[in-house]
């Protein structure tokens, strides 16, 4: 029995510390992206064709803190980065869908660090021990799942509210008719003086958001591990007529 509870609780362990170095992830990592790009469509001279030259691009990339901006003019090797915080009182309803998903993160990460350090300790025997002593094993279990549920709860609604993004986007930007004020991803091409300068915008999720999705399974495998994984009875003569889930 109690070989088998560790081997169980090793495998718990296991996934909420990966669900912890997933939360750190997400704090460091771009949630979305908006870039846009012009482009000089080539000239044909005879059957011969010149290839297109990038006039200008932009590209905007959004963490849970603020925005690094990167952009390109024709005729130049290097790239200029500039970085800036959300702020409420130019984009209200953007910081506040970005910092929802940062706050639930924020959580997640403190209950997959908690999580990992209990059942790191009840692979420890005594300690395991004294924790049903004093609380009892259906609360110490309770605990636990209380815990990997709220983890699960949280990771669930930081990726599910950034969907809010778009909505976010359009109050934000009065007049908006395209981009991500429209759809939560997207690319749209635009033509200009005749169809020979193309702008080629694209916008959507990036690797923070998909990071909070993909941990939202591993999360509910904690849960699930923590549930079906029994307590083995402590060796004690208090423990003799206790309660066994």
């Amino acid at each position: 029995m109690a070989s088998v509870y560790q081997k169980k609780n090793c495998a718990a362990l296991t996934f909420a510390l990966v669900v912890f170095g997933l939360m750190i992830a997400c704090l460091t990592v771009p949630w979305f992206y908006w870039s846009n790009t012009f482009t000089l469509k080539p000239s044909a001279t005879g059957a011969t064709n010149v290839g297109s030259s990038t006039l200008n691009s932009t590209t905007i990339m959004y963490d849970l803190i603020g925005t690094r901006t990167s952009t390109q003019n024709s005729g130049s090797i290097a790239t200029v980065e500039s970085y800036k915080n959300l702020e409420s009182s130019v984009n209200p309803s953007i910081f506040s869908t970005f910092k929802l998903s940062q706050a639930f993160v924020l959580i997640a990460l403190i209950l997959s660090f908690a999580l990992a350090v209990v059942l790191a300790v009840f692979l420890l025997d005594p300690i395991r021990n004294k924790a049903i002593f004093a609380l009892g094993m259906t609360l110490t279990r309770a605990i636990l799942l209380v815990a990997g549920l709220l983890l699960v709860a949280s990771v669930t609604i930081a990726f599910l509210g950034f969907l809010g993004i778009s909505a976010s986007f359009k109050k934000d930007q009065s007049g908006c008719s395209e981009g991500p004020c429209r759809a939560f991803a997207g690319t749209v091409n635009s033509q200009f003086n005749s169809g020979t300068v193309v702008s080629n915008t694209q916008w959507g999720p990036q690797a923070g958001w998909y990071i909070a999705l993909a941990s939202t399974p591993i999360a509910l495998l904690v849960v699930f591990l923590v549930a079906i994984n029994r307590f083995p009875l402590p060796i004690d003569s208090e423990a003799s007529s206790g309660e066994a889930l």
